[in-house]
C-alpha cells in the first residue's frame, strides 16, 4: 500500500524532469521548420513555406518569430487579416520581433488603404496608426492617415500627419526618389486641409507647390481636390442616412 502511494509521486517527478527536455526538443524542431520555411520562400514556394511555419507553430505555439514569418507569407498570399493576426500574436509574445519592422507595417498599411477606399475611416485610421507604431518612418502611412482624417473632418490632425510625412520623405534618401509625385499629393491635400481652417495664404502656397511639382499642373490639383470633396460628401450622406435610420 505504501508503494502505491509513492508511485504517482514518482511518476509526477519523472514528468517534471522530462518536460523541459521535451520542450527543448520541440523548440529545436520548430526552429528547423522555420529554416525550411525561409528556404521555401527563397524559392518562391509560398505554400511550402506556409506549411513549414504552420508546423513550427504547432510544435512551439510561443515562437514569436515564427508568427512574423508566417505573417509575411500570408501577406504575400493577399491574406491581410491573417497576416495582421499573426503579427499581433508575435507582438504580444515578444514586442522586439515586430519593432521597427517595415514588413509588419505594410500589412496594416494595405488593410488601411482598403478600408479608406470603402470609407471605413475609423478602421483606416486605426490601421495606419498601427503601421506607424510598428514602423515610425512610414511616410506613406502618415500621408494616408492624414487623408482619412481630412475626409473625416479633422483638418488640424490631417495637417500634422501631412507635415510628418513630408518631413520623412525629405529626410529619407530612398523615399526622396518618390518626391515629385508623392509630394505633389501631399501639398494638394495639406493645402485643402489648411483652406478648411481658413488659412488661405498657406493653402494657396501649397497649391502652387503642387502645380509646380506635377506635370499635369492645375488639372492634377483640381482632380485631386475633387476626389477629396467627393469622398467627404459621401461620408456626410452616409452619416446623415445613419442618423435618419436611428430615429
Amino acid at each position: 500500500m505504501r508503494h502505491r502511494l509513492r508511485l504517482p509521486a514518482l511518476l509526477f517527478l519523472l514528468m517534471l524532469c522530462c518536460a523541459p527536455a521535451q520542450a527543448q526538443q520541440s523548440g529545436r524542431a520548430a526552429r528547423e521548420y522555420v529554416k525550411r520555411g525561409e528556404a521555401r520562400m527563397g524559392r518562391n514556394d509560398v505554400e511550402g513555406a506556409l506549411a513549414n511555419y504552420d508546423k513550427a507553430l504547432e510544435l512551439d505555439p510561443a515562437y514569436a518569430e515564427a508568427y512574423v514569418k508566417r505573417g509575411m507569407v500570408r501577406r504575400a498570399k493577399g491574406d491581410l487579416h491573417g497576416s495582421i493576426e499573426d503579427y499581433e500574436k508575435a507582438h504580444a509574445l515578444d514586442p522586439r520581433v515586430t519593432s521597427n519592422n517595415r514588413f509588419v507595417a505594410e500589412s496594416f498599411n494595405n488593410r488601411g488603404s482598403n478600408r479608406l477606399h470603402r470609407l471605413d475611416l475609423t478602421g483606416a485610421i486605426n490601421d495606419f496608426t498601427r503601421a506607424i507604431e510598428f514602423f515610425p518612418a512610414d511616410a506613406d502611412a502618415f500621408y494616408k492617415r492624414g487623408e482619412a482624417r481630412l475626409i473625416n473632418g479633422s483638418a488640424k490632425e490631417a495637417v500634422a500627419d501631412f507635415d510628418k510625412s513630408l518631413g520623412i520623405r525629405q529626410a529619407d534618401s530612398f523615399q526622396a526618389a518618390l518626391l515629385p509625385f508623392q509630394v505633389s499629393l501631399l501639398y494638394a491635400s495639406r493645402g485643402y486641409a489648411l483652406l478648411l481652417q481658413g488659412k488661405e495664404e498657406e493653402a494657396q502656397s501649397d497649391f502652387n507647390k503642387c502645380i509646380k511639382l506635377n506635370k499635369r499642373g492645375r488639372l492634377f490639383l483640381d482632380l485631386h481636390l475633387l476626389g477629396i470633396e467627393t469622398r467627404m460628401d459621401a461620408v456626410k450622406r452616409r452619416r446623415a442616412q445613419s442618423m435618419r435610420d436611428s430615429t
